[in-house]
Parts: structure tokens; sequence; C-alpha cells
């Protein structure tokens, strides 16, 4: 992330919380990658999100996961000084949730920390995502699971970041899997996490279901798994559904 990034998130961290697009965008890309992470953390599960934002993630994962320790670090530290104030005010018997001011280029925790990391879009933010995957997979546990989801290049989205110019950081399933993969890491699925028709069913304060468009992907996400937990499951390790590159996701979109 460069200065006018930065300064652009310090100024949007306090009102960022009470954002529409928290509810109609953010959201349902949480939905997503919390049900992964529902099914595989175990009891007491350590769980860190890397661009926690002011922690609405986290808040969610509390919710859904049995006694879970939650870790949140991001770059912005208005974002972080939002999320600790949200938490000061919890209630009593909510297990606490930490925050730091990091980048996921220099992680403040030991290898083998963390039963599940993920991250969701960040990842094109972050100023050196190789090293980035790197990290995380320093701090996963051999068991661990990492879910990744942002505005990956696939589909209609590759052209259109390369018209727009964003295409350096907006990188391909190919891509990603390579930095996995290069990091010990092993990709296990890919999924369409939100699209334009979810996105118009819950615009303007309420949920439409019968609001029909066009299923446009706008966020992928996938998971991964640390050296352990592939070694258990070499038939999916790996693999990419055809869609991918074939570009036709109509199938997959909710």
């Amino acid at each position: 992330m460069n200065r006018q990034q930065l300064a652009y998130f310090e100024r949007w961290a306090v009102r960022y919380e009470t954002s529409p697009l928290q509810r109609c965008y953010f959201r349902p890309v949480h939905e997503a990658a919390l049900r992964h992470v529902r099914r595989h953390a175990p009891l007491g599960a350590r769980v860190l999100d890397v661009g926690c934002g002011t922690g609405s993630f986290l808040r969610q994962a509390r919710q859904l996961l049995d006694r879970p320790r939650l870790y949140g670090v991001d770059v912005t530290s208005g974002m972080v000084k939002v999320a600790e104030g949200i938490e000061a005010a919890r209630p009593q018997g909510d297990r606490a949730i930490r925050f730091m001011t990091a980048t996921v280029e220099q992680l403040p925790f030991a290898a083998e920390s963390f039963d599940v990391v993920a991250s969701t879009l960040s990842f094109h933010h972050w100023s050196d995502q190789r090293r980035g995957v790197e990290e995380i997979s320093r701090v996963l546990k051999p068991a661990g699971l990492v879910v990744l989801a942002d505005h990956f290049a696939c589909g209609w989205l590759r052209p259109f970041f390369a018209t727009v110019g964003k295409r350096p950081m907006m990188r391909t399933d190919q891509e990603v899997e390579a930095m996995l993969w290069g990091a010990g890491l092993r990709t296990s699925s890919w999924e369409v996490a939100h699209c334009l028709r979810r996105l118009v069913r819950q615009g303007r304060g309420r949920p439409r279901p019968h609001v029909a468009g066009p299923s446009v992907p706008l966020v992928f996400l996938t998971t991964a798994y640390g050296p352990a937990a592939a070694a258990r499951c070499p038939d999916q390790a790996g693999t990419r559904p055809s869609w991918l590159t074939s570009g036709d996701c109509g199938q997959w979109l909710p």
C-alpha cells in the first residue's frame, strides 16, 4: 500500500464501520470466508485476520467459533484504533480480540502460531504479495487453513483490470497458486465469494431476493492448507475448477 492509499484509509477509518459497503459488499465476502473457517477451526482455534480493518470479520467469527482466540492486524493505525474502541465497549463475557498495527510482510507473531489465517479484500493492497504469502505460511500451523478472498483477475475481471491499469496487483488464479505453492501451501478450492446479482439484491438498505440480474463475479475466494493438512488430502490439493480458466462462472454463483 502506497502513502496515498494509506492516507485514504486513515481518513476513512472513522466512518468505515458505518459504510454501506459493510452490508452489501464486505459482509457477504466475510460470510463466504467464515463458512470455511467454521468447518476447519478446532476448539480454541487461534485465528488471524490480515487486513482486519475495524474488526467486523473477527467479531462475526467470535459468534460462530467455540472459544476462539482472535487476532487482527492492519497497516492503518486509524482502523486499529476504531477496532480497539469497539472492542473496549463489548459486552462482558465476550472473549477479547487483539488488534495490532502491522504489515503482512512483517507479521509480529512466532512461527506456527495460528490454526487459521484469513484475509478478505486486502490482498490487492499488499506492497509485496509474495512476501506476504510467505509470512502467512510462516505463522500458520502445519495443518492450518488459509482463506484468501479478493478481486482476483479471473474471467471478465482480467481484461477489465488490464484496461483500467490495475492488473499488476490483481493476480490471476495461476499467479496466486504459484505464490501459495512457493510458500509451501497447497490450494484446496476456488469459489465465487460475491457477485453482481447478490450485490443488487442487498442494495438500498435491505435484501431484495426477487431482483433479477446478471451473475457477474466480483470477488473470488481460495482456500489453502499447510503441508501437513495437504498431505492428508492429496486428491484435493492443487485442484483448479475449469470455470476459472474458461471464464464460465455462472453455475458457481450464488
